[in-house]
């Protein structure tokens, strides 16, 4: 599969050009996917298509049907060797969607590359010829030559959906740590906070001591500039957000970064721990699973923890999250209708497009994931005298489901390592998980000398021994 990009920046246009070598013969089968992974909303992608093309190695143009949203069938008879060529409209300010302007283009190749059908595993050469103006290029993709006409590589679609490519004159910064690159990457004549990549070595050191590896070679931040939601990839992240990386006061720097380290966890939890149901990707169609309150609810709780663990922030900014996502979850009637495993399995259906009386009927994983995950790291601790923690089933999963067994985990499979590495009964967390039982905030946030006062949570101003123990482990000094 030979893919050659280039870009028509006043009209919005990705021009692209896939010759294909030594085909079987019979019609010629080709997928567009219509969702992205990490992002849990049908796009359409196909509806950015145009002027699709097929032809022979000569030039004679091939009939084509479309069936379905996603599939162009190719009636190429004998033929080998086959030319497509179409156009992508991008212009979109979404981490899963491309946007070509003059100043740069971003392609997530999700929306952009076909497939051919069943041939997802299939190897994949792209050459990207970038507008004149624009000097650079990032991408976690492997680059054999680069310098323009760039020359890149994906041993599969997997890998070459999971790596956007960003090209312009981006200001790249880059550093090295335990062995590995980074860059972080920002938009041209973005100036870059000096608390920034000091803080990024201490994030990711103190993300990557919790597992004992680091599971890329090297990383890439693509911070993208205004616009809102991130996107994690196996060895980079993509965010837009609505600051330009200079940060007005604390709150503003903590925020940020709280959500930078979200997009880092996952490496560890979703590209490596994951539900079985997201992997092998079927590109066609939705996906559902009942744990994305596993794979979003604790990684954005491990998102303040890690800042926490880092010294980037204190006890008391993981505390004002937590109260966040109470106030959001108790100060509203959704939660006595809506379950848990509901809003992870419903995600596709409610997320991005959220009637108006949402909250008085469902919730957010982000939300109530986060609140379960931190009571069940509290109990955890409790009945092993702060010998094992959330910590622990956290590594069990990825030991087993991930390096082991190299499959994603069942619902089932994920209560058992809960239960087994907590060495306790757990059943009290799955009724909160399964049912809309009202939680018992006070003993269990009790047991880490901690309360509820309203939506907050507060220190208790006397807690026992154990209490204390658990609360330092939590908060820190």
């Amino acid at each position: 599969m030979y893919y050659s990009l280039s870009f028509d920046p006043a009209k919005h246009y990705i021009h692209v050009e896939l010759n294909m070598k030594e085909l079987p013969a019979g019609d010629l089968t080709m997928v567009l996917p219509v969702w992205a992974p990490g992002y849990y909303n049908l796009a359409f992608f196909p509806k950015n298509i145009t002027d699709f093309c097929p032809m022979k190695s000569d030039g004679t143009k091939l009939k084509w049907t479309k069936e379905g949203a996603t599939r162009w069938i190719v009636d190429k008879g004998s033929a080998s060797d086959v030319k497509l060529t179409y156009r992508v409209y991008s212009n979109f300010i979404n981490v899963c969607e491309a946007m070509v302007d003059s100043t740069h283009a971003f392609v997530p190749l999700s929306g952009i590359c076909m497939y051919r059908l069943g041939q997802v595993k299939e190897s994949v050469d792209l050459t990207v010829t970038p507008f004149p103006a624009w000097k650079e290029i990032t991408t976690a993709m492997d680059i054999v030559s680069s310098t323009a006409p760039y020359k890149l590589k994906a041993p599969d679609f997997d890998v070459l959906y999971d790596s956007p490519i960003l090209l312009g004159n981006q200001h790249i910064a880059d550093f090295d740590l335990d062995g590995h690159g980074y860059q972080v990457v920002t938009p041209q004549g973005a100036p870059v906070d000096e608390r920034v990549i000091p803080s990024l070595k201490k994030m990711i050191a103190a993300t990557t001591k919790m597992f004992g590896e680091t599971p890329y070679k090297d990383y890439k931040f693509m911070w993208l500039g205004k616009g809102m939601g991130g996107l994690e990839h196996a060895a980079c992240q993509a965010d837009y957000s609505g600051l330009d990386f200079t940060f007005k006061d604390s709150t503003e720097f903590l925020d940020f970064f709280s959500f930078v380290s979200h997009e880092f966890f996952h490496l560890y939890n979703i590209k490596r721990i994951r539900p079985i149901e997201l992997g092998p990707f079927d590109y066609e169609h939705a996906v559902y699973t009942p744990s994305l309150w596993i794979s979003e609810g604790f990684t954005n709780l491990y998102s303040d923890y890690d800042l926490v663990r880092a010294g980037i922030a204190d006890g008391d900014f993981l505390l004002s999250q937590l109260s966040g996502h109470i106030k959001g979850i108790e100060g509203k009637e959704g939660h006595k209708h809506f379950t848990l495993r509901q809003s992870s399995y419903d995600a596709w259906l409610y997320f991005y497009d959220s009637p108006e009386d949402t909250s008085d009927r469902m919730f957010s994983f982000y939300l109530k994931g986060p609140i379960v995950g931190f009571l069940m790291d509290i109990y955890i601790r409790h009945e092993s005298n702060n010998s094992r923690s959330l910590d622990d089933v956290m590594r069990a999963l990825y030991n087993k489901y991930y390096k082991q067994l190299q499959r994603g985990f069942t619902e089932e499979e994920a209560w058992q390592v809960i239960n087994e590495t907590a060495g306790c009964d757990m059943s009290e967390f799955r009724r909160y998980v399964e049912t809309t039982d009202e939680i018992d905030y006070s003993r269990l946030l009790g047991y880490a000398g901690l309360k509820l006062d309203g939506f907050t949570v507060e220190r208790q101003s006397k807690c026992d021994p154990l209490a204390a123990k658990i609360r330092a482990s939590l908060l820190g000094k």
